[in-house]
C-alpha cells in the first residue's frame, strides 16, 4: 500500500462500510470528502465531515502509516493546523496537534473493501512486466488505444520540447547540436560521454572538405574513436593506406585511446559497427541539408540513404566497402527511432505546421522492441509508429513507475472492479 493507492481509495469512497468509526470510535459520517490539493498542503482541502453528529470542515491528509505525520514534519507546519481528519492505512502511532489534542484517525486496513484491496495491490506485481496485465481484458479496447493515442501525443511534444532545450545547452548551431545528438543516440546510453569526447577531438574542417569521400570519414572515426583493430581486416587495410595519406597531408594525430562500453550494444559488443554507420550518416548529413522537406516522411529519408548508398560503392575504388555494406547503413527500426527521436522533432522545432494530426507517423509500421511485443502478446498490438510510441510512454512513464492511479487504464481497472 502506498499514499497513491490510499489517494485513491479515499476519492472514490472504495469503503466496504458507509459507517465508519475512528481508531476512538468516534462516528464519522463523510458529506464531502474534499477537493484533491495539487500543491502543498494536505491531500484534501474543503471536506465537509460529522463527528458524532458535529459538523467540522476543513482538510484531510492521509499516510501509510499514521507516524508518517511526524517524519515528514506535518506537526510543525501551520498548513496542516486545519486538519480535521487523518486517514491512514495503518495507526501506528496517536497523534497530536501542537495544542495537545488528538487528531482524528481514521485507518481504513480493517475497513477496506477486500476485493478492492487485493485489486489494488495487485497493481504493484510485475507480471511479464505489465502491472495490470491480467486486467486488461476488462478494459474496452477503444478506450486502451485512445489513451495510448494521448500517451503518444505526451511524449511526442516532450521529444520537441527537449530538442528545443537540448541544441541550446550544447552552445552550438543546429547542425553540430544533431550531429552530437545522433552520434549519441547511435553509440546507446553507455556511451554518451565517450561519444561526446570523441565528436569533440575531430577534426571537423578536414571532414567538411571530404565529407564526399566516405573512406576519409570513416577512417577519422575509426582511427579517433580508438577501434581500428576491431574492425574487419580488409577494412582495416583500406582505412590505414587512407590514413597513412591524412597523416602525411593534414598532420592528423588522434588521441589516446577512448574506453568504449560494449554492454547493451547489438550486436553485443560492437561498437565499431555503430561508429561505422555514424560515419555514413554523417557523410549524407553534411551533404544533404537536415531540413531537407524530405525529411519529414520517413520513406523518403530511408530510399535517399539507399541512393546515397549506392552513390558511394559505385564511385570506391577500394571495392572494399562493397563487401560490408550491411554495416555501413542501420537497420531500418534503427533508422526508425532516429527518425522519431532525432530528426521528426527537429523538423518540428523549426516548422511546427508539420506536426498536426501526427499523419507522418500514422502513416509508418510500428516499432518492434521488448516494449511493444508485451502489449502485442494481451492481443493490443500497435498498428503504426504513433501507437508503438503510446505503448512505450505507457510503459516507461507509468507501468514501470508504479503510477497505476495516474493511468486512465489504472483508474478503469480499479473502477470496474470497485463496482463488481
Amino acid at each position: 500500500m502506498n499514499e497513491f493507492q490510499l489517494h485513491y481509495i479515499w476519492h472514490f469512497r472504495l469503503f466496504k462500510s458507509f459507517t465508519l468509526y475512528s481508531v476512538k470510535h468516534e462516528k464519522i459520517e463523510i458529506i464531502s470528502g474534499g477537493k484533491p490539493n495539487k500543491e502543498n498542503g494536505p491531500d484534501f482541502q474543503n471536506a465537509l465531515i460529522k463527528i458524532n453528529g458535529i459538523l467540522w470542515s476543513g482538510n484531510i491528509e492521509l499516510h501509510v502509516k499514521s507516524s508518517d505525520w511526524l517524519k515528514h514534519g506535518h506537526n510543525a507546519d501551520k498548513n496542516y493546523h486545519n486538519v480535521i481528519l487523518h486517514v491512514v492505512w495503518e495507526n501506528d502511532k496517536n497523534i497530536e496537534t501542537n495544542e495537545g489534542l488528538e487528531i482524528c484517525t481514521l485507518e481504513l486496513k480493517n475497513i477496506q473493501s477486500i476485493a478492492t484491496s487485493s485489486q489494488i495491490l495487485s497493481l504493484k506485481e510485475k507480471i511479464n512486466g505489465l502491472t495490470c496485465e491480467r486486467f486488461l481484458k476488462n478494459v474496452p479496447r477503444k478506450m486502451f488505444f485512445e489513451w495510448i493515442n494521448l500517451c503518444a501525443e505526451k511524449r511526442m511534444r516532450e521529444k520537441i520540447k527537449n530538442m528545443q532545450k537540448t541544441i541550446p545547452d550544447l552552445k552550438l548551431n543546429q547542425n553540430q547540436g544533431f550531429y552530437i545528438l545522433l552520434g549519441k543516440y547511435m553509440v546507446g546510453k553507455a556511451n554518451q560521454n565517450q561519444l561526446q569526447e570523441l565528436l569533440e577531438i575531430l577534426p571537423w574542417k578536414i571532414i567538411h572538405q571530404k565529407r564526399e569521400n566516405i573512406v576519409t570519414v570513416l577512417t577519422i572515426l575509426i582511427f579517433y574513436s580508438g577501434l581500428i583493430n576491431k574492425i574487419p581486416l580488409e577494412i582495416q587495410k583500406t582505412l590505414s593506406t587512407e590514413y597513412d595519406y591524412l597523416k602525411k597531408l593534414y598532420k592528423v594525430t588522434p588521441p589516446e585511446c577512448i574506453n568504449w562500453k560494449t554492454g547493451g550494444i547489438f550486436p553485443k559488443g560492437q561498437i565499431e559497427n555503430r561508429i561505422l554507420q555514424l560515419g555514413f550518416l554523417l557523410c549524407y548529413f553534411l551533404e544533404q541539408s537536415i531540413f531537407n522537406p524530405d525529411h519529414l516522411y520517413f520513406e523518403k529519408w530511408n530510399e535517399k540513404l539507399k541512393i546515397k548508398l549506392s552513390a558511394i560503392l559505385a564511385t570506391d575504388t577500394t571495392a572494399t566497402l562493397i563487401k560490408f555494406k550491411q554495416d555501413l547503413i542501420p537497420g531500418k527500426e534503427k533508422l526508425k527511432s532516429i527518425y522519431v527521436n532525432l530528426l521528426f522533432p527537429l523538423m518540428e522545432k523549426e516548422n511546427p505546421s508539420v506536426f498536426s494530426n501526427f499523419e507522418n507517423l500514422n502513416a509508418l509500421m510500428s516499432e518492434k522492441n521488448h516494449i511493444t511485443l508485451k502489449f502485442e502478446k494481451l492481443g493490443l498490438k500497435a498498428k503504426n509508429l504513433l501507437e508503438s510510441q503510446g505503448q512505450t510512454e505507457l510503459y516507461e512513464n507509468y507501468c514501470r513507475r508504479h503510477l497505476c492511479l495516474r493511468c486512465e487504464i489504472g483508474k478503469k481497472i480499479l473502477t470496474i472492479n470497485s463496482a463488481a
